[in-house]
């Protein structure tokens, strides 16, 4: 146990002790930072982690002791292997549910998406739900939500493996671009009339695209730019389309440890009735880091990749 190593969670000041390894997740928001593409003035980066074990207690004389898993994320400007992370913005124990690399893969996919789906992009029962990258670590996490929503979903994606997973996760509808116009499968799958919303960490001529399948009435919610980021045509409120920007990030610090309690106590409930899982595509060491990151790029990846360090 090492004392000059603590943190403190729930009243309880915790001190950190032996592990068997630390994961930390990687995903397209690297790719981002190393290609120089994030947003200036916009959110920090952040990774999550798991694997970092505490003894729980008041003070150091402990008579009563439970050695608990920790997760989290790390808000930073670096990227997920930063040599160094400034502060840790958000910290919960591991489900019993989870192993390290699950636990690893949890936190910033699962609170990302429920804030995008649930929390700004409201949807609701019975509504058709198109999401773009669905097989990306948030999109695949948006998926799930959706599909315990009571939405229709219908997940793109490029490649078989892909479509594969998606309705392994309970898509209704999963499309492959990669073999055909992506606008008109859609249309194609819902008789001509489109969607009603679109989960979106793409944008990119993919997002601008996808947003001609809109419903009067319909949300386009924005949570990422993979595909990089393309202007707006203004012409878009003729059609009563809703714009909808979600990134957690933003607001202040109250209302932040509010979300993140909101969104992890609701995650976790699903996924302790089996209706959620975090997607773990692939588990590196750090010298994979290299080529595991050209793999995100090119977007030969499903799910997270996670790092063991």
């Amino acid at each position: 146990m090492n004392p000059h190593r603590a943190e403190v969670f729930r009243g309880l000041r915790l001190y950190e002790c032996d592990h068997n390894g630390v994961t930390i997740n990687a995903g397209p928001n690297d790719v981002v930072i190393l290609r120089g593409l994030q947003i200036d003035g916009g959110p920090l980066g952040s990774n999550s982690w798991s694997g970092v074990r505490f003894i729980a207690g008041k003070a150091l004389q402990i008579q009563h002791c439970v050695i608990r898993n920790f997760t989290g994320g790390s808000p930073q400007p670096w990227g997920s292997l930063a040599p160094v992370a400034v502060g840790v913005g958000m910290m919960f124990e591991v489900p019993d549910e989870l192993g390290d690399e699950e636990a690893a893969g949890f936190v910033i996919p699962a609170h990302t998406a429920y804030h995008a789906a649930i929390r700004r992009g409201r949807i609701e029962p019975g509504e058709t739900v198109a999401v773009l990258g669905a097989a990306g670590g948030i999109g695949s996490a948006m998926v799930q939500l959706a599909v315990a929503s009571g939405c229709r979903v219908i997940a793109i994606v490029g490649g078989p493996e892909k479509v594969a997973l998606c309705r392994d996760l309970g898509a209704h509808v999963a499309l492959d671009h990669q073999a055909g116009d992506f606008v008109d499968q859609v249309r194609a799958a819902t008789a001509g009339r489109g969607v009603d919303v679109i989960l979106d960490p793409v944008q990119g001529e993919m997002g601008d695209r996808a947003r001609t399948l809109l419903v009067p009435n319909g949300r386009h919610v924005m949570c990422g730019h993979a595909g990089g980021l393309k202007p707006v045509d203004p012409h878009f409120y003729v059609f009563n389309y809703t714009l909808v920007g979600a990134t957690l990030g933003g607001y202040p610090k109250e209302e932040m440890d509010r979300i993140e309690k909101e969104s992890q106590q609701a995650v976790v409930r699903l996924l302790q009735q089996g209706k959620y899982r975090p997607v773990i595509g692939r588990c590196v060491s750090f010298g994979d880091v290299r080529s595991a990151m050209k793999e995100i790029a090119a977007r030969r990846t499903i799910g997270r990749v996670v790092v063991r360090l």
